[in-house]
């Protein structure tokens, strides 16, 4: 089972190169618009037109503000 897994990562060590850049990238481009975001003053006031139940869905979602909620 070992040298099937093996052949397959070979085998697909392209597209798996690309995808750790592609969400590096994607990664560094969030990091980037978080002061934005963070700096928003009326955020609080559009997250309170959702509704109860996406709150429920994402625990903490007035935590969009600070570094940890918004990754």
């Amino acid at each position: 089972m070992a040298v099937e897994f093996k052949h397959a990562l070979r085998r697909l060590r392209g597209q798996i190169i690309g995808w750790a850049v592609g969400v590096a990238l994607y990664s560094l481009v969030m990091a980037f618009f978080f002061p934005s975001i963070g700096q928003m003053e009326n955020i609080d006031g559009y997250l309170s037109l959702f509704p109860k139940e996406m709150f429920a869905f994402f625990e903490n979602l007035y935590a969009i503000g600070t570094p940890l909620g918004y990754l």
